[in-house]
């Protein structure tokens, strides 16, 4: 067959499979655009009038009111303020040319989008800016954005907004419903802080959005109801509590008042919020708290969101290394290892540690800790209370409550390290990492486990730390991970690359790596001022061999322990006999007159293995499990945090 032919039937089979998705996808939609048209409707009234005129030569600026050059060139400086998408005025949407596949990834590589939330952000810091002629252009963007709210109460993404114009929510097939809430904390800070900024029409129509936004919260069960779910938890009660207040509905009052105290009652429970020291979503729940308690009418709201708002800020301080400059781990959730000049947080702590009590501002009996006279610290934080039940809680898909869930972290002048007493490797998780340096050149070390280069969330990782050391052992269990993103049917993976990755980033990219010994074999690392000591004493893999590597790439150097690479392979963790891996872990300054590690000792005891380094203990399963059989297996000895 020639190459011609064969392009011409791909072709014709591409416009085939595109014709059927369109009729299925028309007849999807019209069902809800009929529910949605008098609301629609009414939405596009509330939309300001330009006075510009209506010939077929207006272009899609003048529509909007920018009717000169000069208009339009500070309309583009808000826009190009965003940082990397274009405005498109006939759809009245960001365009972002090169989108990420992790947000979009329903749509092929390389489709150019036409965004929701970021055109939200962009209109609402207009309207909360003091540009006013720039208010009409805001104005018609924000009424052009309310109409594609999902308004139908019986439809599954009731309350939420489409992540892109390219994906409606009638055809996507993972619509993100956290955005119900934080579509609804944008328009209801808008709402509450510059009201005279909507014209009439357009304030009705915002107010209806937010109910909708908060009565389909309060309507979400399973994960998005979960006060353990700490952004969206907090995020959505939020919300709710001050539509009650706008609309003046009692039952919608009650209800989110009733969410509210839940939150506070389960967070006081476990001593601290479960997605813990996040620098992502730690900032997210601080704005939402800050709005409730800013906007708030009611004493007992306003009580609460403060006691959140300061417990918050609370484990932002004292995780915070000032002479590095970063927040240090561990983390339960975050996009980066180390905070960059870009980062809305290191952007706005400046202004948060200069601002009044009742501002967006670090209280003030906690700005101490961002001073560097404020080391050395040891933190000790409880996340989740180890509870006497049958069987572990499923807590944001997570299994808690068998081991307790405490995070240590020791900062000195010259570094941070933390670890958290029981995780995994999910790539937005730092079970154990460090930090050091200077705000100019930072650097972190983290603790990743890779299949075939990607992080494999799936082993189980319990450690113990006493200031700069840390003692952690790692296991295999039969039933998959978290949302399943290894892709572990039956407790079987595939992979060509199997490896635990010790890696070093920002200022430890250029550490010069020894040559791995070995296991048993103390591995010592420089970087700058301070020098880490690892050691494996221990590595059981069915009784296969394993190897020592090291490599880089330019953004960050490692050493791995490599389990398996070759021929793609089936690893059947039901059928392995053994597998754990210890790893003792220390830190100290370069300075110091210090000899290498005291070995650890490992112990084999039947399926278990007893492990012992300078008062540190750990009692950890030698043979894979389900992941509830193996935390429950594993002992903490001294040094292991219980509670706050």
């Amino acid at each position: 067959m020639s190459r011609n032919v064969w392009k011409y039937r791909v072709v014709v089979a591409a416009g085939l499979i595109a014709a059927v998705v369109f009729l299925v996808t028309q007849k999807r939609e019209t069902a809800g655009e009929a529910m949605q048209k008098p609301v629609q409707a009414e939405v596009q009234a509330a939309a300001p009038k330009s006075q510009a005129s209506a010939d077929s030569k207006t272009t899609g600026y003048e529509a909007l009111g920018l009717t000169t050059p000069e208009l339009r060139e500070r309309f583009e400086e808000k826009v190009a303020a965003r940082k990397g998408p274009t405005f498109d005025p006939d759809l009245k949407l960001l365009y972002v040319a090169k989108p990420t596949l992790k947000t979009y990834a329903n749509l092929p590589p390389g489709v150019p989008v036409h965004v929701t939330r970021d055109t939200l952000y962009l209109a609402c810091s207009i309207l909360k800016g003091d540009d006013a002629p720039l208010y009409p252009a805001a104005q018609a963007i924000l009424a052009n954005l309310l109409t594609m709210q999902d308004t139908d109460p019986a439809s599954p993404t009731y309350g939420t907004w489409p992540r892109a114009y390219e994906l409606p929510l009638a055809t996507d097939v993972k619509p993100d419903l956290n955005w119900t809430a934080f579509f609804g904390e944008a328009l209801l800070d808008l709402r509450l802080s510059h009201p005279e900024r909507l014209p009439d029409a357009l304030r009705k129509s915002v107010d209806r959005a937010i109910d909708v936004a908060a009565r389909a919260t309060l309507a979400r069960t399973g994960r998005h109801a979960d006060p353990g779910y700490t952004n969206i938890a907090v995020k959505g009660a939020a919300l709710a509590c001050l539509a009650g207040q706008i609309s003046g509905d009692p039952e919608l009052s009650k209800q989110a008042m009733e969410k509210l105290r839940g939150i506070a009652a389960y967070t006081e429970r476990h001593g601290d919020f479960t997605e813990y020291n996040s620098p992502t979503y730690a900032w997210v729940t601080i704005n939402a708290l800050q709005i409730l308690r800013q906007h708030s009418t009611d004493p007992e709201t306003r009580e609460i969101a403060q006691k959140l708002y300061h417990l918050a800020w609370e484990g932002v301080a004292l995780h915070y290394h000032a002479p590095s400059g970063q927040w240090t781990g561990p983390y339960s959730r975050t996009y980066f290892d180390l905070l960059g000049p870009e980062n809305e947080f290191a952007k706005w702590l400046p202004r948060a540690l200069l601002g009044p009590p009742d501002a967006l501002s670090v209280p003030e009996g906690l700005r101490r800790y961002f001073s560097p006279d404020s080391l050395p610290r040891m933190v000790t934080r409880t996340y989740y209370r180890a509870e006497e039940k049958t069987r572990g809680t499923m807590v944001n898909g997570e299994l808690l409550g068998i081991l307790p869930l405490a995070g240590t972290t020791y900062l000195t002048p010259e570094y941070a390290l933390g670890s958290v007493s029981a995780g995994d490797f999910w790539w937005q998780k730092r079970a154990v990492t460090a930090h050091w340096g200077t705000r100019q050149d930072p650097g972190y070390f983290r603790l990743r486990f890779l299949s075939d280069d990607k992080d494999f969330q799936a082993p189980v990782i319990v450690s113990v730390q006493s200031d700069g050391r840390v003692l952690s052992a790692i296991s295999f269990p039969t039933d998959g991970a978290r949302y399943n993103y290894d892709r572990m049917p039956g407790g079987k993976l595939k992979t060509s690359s199997l490896r635990l990755r010790f890696e070093f980033g920002g200022s430890g990219r250029s550490a010069v790596l020894p040559e791995p010994g070995g296991t048993g074999k103390v591995m010592r690392i420089d970087l700058g001022e301070i020098k880490m000591n690892i050691d494996v004493p221990f590595v059981a893999w069915d009784g296969g061999e394993v190897q020592y590597t090291t490599g880089g790439d330019g953004k960050a150097s490692w050493i791995d322990l490599v389990l398996h690479d070759g021929e793609s392979a089936e690893i059947d963790f039901h059928k392995l006999k053994s597998a754990l891996i210890v790893v003792a872990l220390e830190i100290s300054k370069i300075s110091e007159d210090s000899t290498a590690l005291t070995p650890p000792v490992v112990e084999v005891q039947g399926s278990e293995a007893e492990i012992t380094w300078d008062g540190l203990r750990l009692r950890a399963p030698l043979t894979p499990g389900s992941k509830e059989e193996l935390l429950r297996r594993y002992r903490l000895g001294p040094g292991a945090v219980v509670g706050r």
